[in-house]
């Protein structure tokens, strides 16, 4: 005998539908539950140390104060404490607008975790190091859409000074290992040149402390320049430190 049982409210007792908390005025539509936005305010000014509004989902803002990242190492920051999502956006429209750094930026972990970049351009002014740095990354993703660009320009290029540099070095908590792995990678458009010396590596895989394995690669244009020789604009490894395994990766 099949039974189907039902269960209906008590009298006087009013049905409730849970529905997603609201946004509070001013917020931009995409903070949502899980993630931080970072847009600019009106008329941002292309400077590291003017913060951009980086939302938490109640709307309530991180605090970047002291800032030389235009509040993105302070996004992610929070982001990876809460066990967070970034999507950082930028005006829209005609208007180009920017992250300018003034020094490098660090991704912690991505474990189940994205970092978006929707129509944004990145700009480290010059540093000795590398203008972004992905720590481990498992199921993951890291994801220029929209046109977005990373652009790095060091005065001399030493090879610190990759516009991207993937190295796993942080034990994922779930996994016991270091590893950038099965993950979604989508670099957009990289540049990275230099007015002195040799043209840099624009991107590096450094597979010293981790394997970097089984991930999905994908770039629309990847440029270095300096008047120097050039070297390849992608390196498979860190050339100072021998590699471990770097390889199963669809680009």
């Amino acid at each position: 005998m099949l039974l189907a049982l039902s269960a209906a409210p008590v009298m006087g007792q009013r049905a409730e539908q849970l529905v997603p908390p609201q946004a509070k005025a001013g917020v931009p539509a995409t903070a949502a539950i899980g993630r931080i936005t970072l847009s600019p305010a009106p008329e941002q000014p292309f400077s590291p140390t003017v913060p951009w509004l980086a939302h938490r989902p109640d709307g309530a803002l991180v605090d970047c104060t002291g800032t030389q990242t235009s509040c993105f190492q302070e996004a992610e920051n929070e982001a990876f404490a809460k066990g967070w999502s970034l999507d950082v956006y930028g005006p829209g429209g005609a208007t180009v607008s920017g992250i300018n750094a003034s020094r490098g930026i660090k991704l912690h972990p991505l474990r189940q975790r994205y970092i978006a970049l929707h129509g944004i351009i990145i700009s480290c002014e010059p540093i000795d190091e590398p203008c972004l740095t992905v720590d481990s990354m498992v199921e993951g993703a890291l994801i220029l859409n929209d046109g977005a660009q990373i652009t790095s320009t060091p005065k001399t290029a030493s090879e610190h000074t990759f516009t991207i540099l993937f190295q796993p070095r942080t034990k994922i908590e779930v996994e016991g290992f270091s590893a950038i792995a099965s993950s979604r990678i989508d670099l957009g458009n990289l540049s990275h040149s230099v007015s002195e010396g040799l043209s840099p590596a624009t991107v590096g895989f450094d597979a010293s402390y981790g394997n970097i394995i089984s991930n999905i690669i994908t770039a629309n244009e990847i440029n270095g320049a300096g008047p120097g020789n050039k070297r390849p604009p992608i390196m498979p490894f860190s050339p100072s430190v021998p590699h471990r395994n770097l390889g199963s990766c669809a680009t």
